[in-house]
């Protein structure tokens, strides 16, 4: 069964909405996988589905195991034009002409909505599993191989014409947003979560989080290899350099390099 987690997850319904500034959850983050498997009196199959699948549907759990197993690693081109005909299928909606990479990983695919053209790397995770939750990609994005997009009770909207490089990863606890044509290289990280460590008497898990969310202007480049911080607004047009921590804003325009970064 396990050969279905290169694939999807469903959960009805797409809650939008500006940006959750001073998001503060008090309680343990209860869509970590250590706390979902220790809520009793489901088996296996039912865990597997609040994981993985977002779905109690016995008919979609079916269906989306049969688009993994015929379809998710299956070589060259008739394997991009069975995902492409088959993965759809399970998505909230997609546009035209997708491409899909081998290993291609989706939970909560009814929560996750493709533009037209879009291309998904080998190995990408799109995980859209919370409580209100979505993931939104505009037309012509392109996703790097084993790039995340996680949503930890948060979620994604990349506008349109969007790239992102290799092994990125873009974790949500509220809203994280990239303007049409931003540019992130290989392993960019975006972290719009905080965990909270009040108390060193309680281990950081427990201890709950807090969120401002991540805002990526039109046309913003992320040098490879950069971390942006939660609450941080990279405006229009402005520019990373590689290997910098972005603690602060950016204004529109500028450019800013280093640990943490500075107006260069």
């Amino acid at each position: 069964m396990w050969i279905a987690t290169v694939i999807p997850y469903a959960a009805r319904g797409r809650k939008g909405g500006g940006l959750c500034y001073n998001r503060r959850m008090s309680e343990p983050i209860d869509v970590q996988i250590q706390n979902q498997l220790g809520r009793g009196g489901r088996g296996k199959v039912a865990q597997y589905q609040d994981l993985i699948v977002g779905s109690r549907s016995w008919l979609f759990l079916a269906w989306f195991e049969l688009v993994a197993l015929v379809s998710a690693r299956v070589p060259g081109g008739l394997g991009m034009k069975l995902r492409g005909l088959l993965y759809p299928t399970l998505l909230k909606a997609c546009g035209a002409d997708p491409g899909f990479a081998p290993d291609v990983w989706l939970r909560y695919p009814r929560r996750i909505t493709l533009g037209e053209k879009v291309r998904v790397g080998r190995g990408v995770l799109l995980d859209a599993k919370g409580r209100e939750t979505f993931i939104d990609l505009g037309d012509e994005v392109s996703l790097g191989e084993e790039t995340v997009l996680s949503c930890k009770e948060g979620s994604l909207r990349i506008g349109a014409r969007v790239t992102v490089g290799k092994r990125c990863n873009l974790s949500s606890n509220s809203l994280i947003t990239l303007g049409d044509g931003a540019a992130l290289g290989d392993e960019v990280c975006l972290f719009a979560t905080m965990h909270t460590f009040d108390d060193l008497s309680v281990p950081i898990q427990e201890q709950g989080w807090t969120s401002k969310g991540i805002i990526v202007g039109a046309g913003a480049r992320i040098g490879a290899g950069s971390s942006l911080l939660d609450g941080v607004t990279v405006g229009e047009g402005a520019v990373v350099l590689p290997g910098s921590v972005v603690t602060a804003d950016v204004a529109a325009g500028a450019a800013v390099g280093g640990v943490p970064a500075r107006p260069v």
